[in-house]
């Protein structure tokens, strides 16, 4: 039988693109694109399997509009939109839309059907679905850019949110000598298996279904990549921050331009020394370090 997805899309301004994406993916959304619609408005685009889970998130979304409106005082609009996908549907939208990219200078994201080669090029072949993570959007190029520029060989790293396996392929392609990624949505790890099967790095990628928990180590880490949301880095935290070794890196991506002052207060609070903050159109990613024991 052929799986389904329903795409849930918001039209809305922008100032409340924060409160509804992470409406999306606290209900279900494995992530969300954004779209800008002129100066102040945007559309939110995000992804669920079934019907009824996207009708559930329709009632949530308008419920939450309608609370907003009541707290602010003013009429925000939210206008919402779902279209149901077949999978094959959404193959197929992406072979025709789905192109070569160059994340940086040396690396090269393609699709498995294009046999064009790309000599002295890092080249990660993806085959595209429902997982977000094809190096199209600003959050992932973002991360491979960093990730290009901290990792040593031999390194241990962590993939808090794998999605379509592209950072951690990235990571042992890089020369990382482990890589643990992490994915808490069965197709997100259906595809990313098959992609790094695609990509040869089998021995190095340990894929599994979850997040973290008390049975990896502390202090395990030299560097953790999470291409999240800003609600969802907050939430992992603490657990990120027990299995990174002292001085080990923070990758931390996902988060909007609005959130820029607020993330890195957070960090701050946490005793993260900020080493860059990157940014991509209205996305930006924080590379900071673990300090040490003594340090806190």
């Amino acid at each position: 039988m052929n799986k389904s997805f329903v795409e849930i899309k918001l039209a809305l301004p922008k100032t409340f693109s924060e409160l509804f994406g992470n409406l999306l993916v606290d209900n279900g959304c494995k992530g969300y694109v954004t779209e800008e619609r002129g100066r102040d408005k945007v559309v939110l685009k995000g992804y669920l399997k079934g019907k009824l889970k996207a009708e559930s998130l329709l009632d949530k979304v308008n419920k939450y509009a309608e609370s907003l409106r009541k707290l602010d005082k003013n009429d925000i609009e939210v206008k919402v939109e779902l279209t149901e996908i077949k999978e094959e549907d959404w193959s197929k939208k992406w072979r025709r839309t789905f192109k070569p990219i160059r994340a940086t200078d040396r690396i090269v994201v393609k699709p498995s059907w294009i046999k064009k080669g790309f000599p002295q090029k890092l080249v990660i072949e993806m085959e595209p679905k429902m997982a977000f993570g094809t190096g199209e959007h600003s959050t992932t190029r973002l991360c491979l850019r960093v990730l290009e520029k901290y990792i040593r060989a031999g390194v241990r790293v962590l993939d808090l949110g794998t999605g379509s396996g592209i950072l951690a392929i990235a990571a042992a392609k890089l020369g990382a000598s482990y890589v643990l990624a992490l994915d808490i949505d069965q197709d997100a790890i259906n595809n990313a298996q098959e992609n790094i099967k695609r990509n040869k790095v089998q021995k190095t990628v340990d894929l599994k279904l979850g997040t973290l928990n008390n049975k990896i180590s502390a202090n395990y880490f030299d560097l953790i990549v999470a291409n999240l949301t800003k609600t969802q880095i907050a939430k992992f935290f603490d657990g990120m921050n027990r299995v990174l070794k002292k001085e080990g890196i923070f990758i931390l991506s996902g988060i909007q331009n609005e959130e820029n002052k607020e993330m890195k207060k957070f960090l701050l609070t946490k005793k993260v020394l900020l080493k860059e903050i990157v940014s991509e159109k209205e996305w930006v990613c924080f590379v900071g370090e673990k300090k040490s024991d003594e340090e806190f």
